[in-house]
């Protein structure tokens, strides 16, 4: 069996949960997400199961984000390959998107 750390995965959740919050709010209407976690990406999937209390939460408001789009894809990379975070910038754009 696979060991996930709780805080690598609630730090992957509330980033994907930010960054699909800032998309909605920005007026985007079809998201794709790119995701280097395989852990989440199935969980979001339906493929695994969150057994994990905090991790059932998580994963319900992210399919709540996910009704808000008329689309929505989700793309599991390699971690290598996920160089176009920035989450400086996804922090400091945060709060320009609470505010509006």
């Amino acid at each position: 069996m696979f060991e996930f750390k709780a805080s690598n995965n609630k730090a992957e959740y509330e980033v994907h949960a930010m960054g699909m919050q800032m998309a909605w709010k920005a007026g985007a209407r079809y998201l794709i997400a790119y995701l280097d976690s395989q852990l989440i990406v199935k969980q979001i999937e339906g493929i695994y199961e969150a057994e994990e209390d905090n991790m059932v939460q998580y994963l319900q408001g992210i399919e709540g984000l996910k009704t808000k789009f008329e689309g929505f894809q989700l793309i599991q990379i390699l971690l290598e390959e996920n160089t176009k975070v920035d989450l400086s910038k996804l922090a400091s754009g945060l709060q320009d998107c609470i505010t509006r």
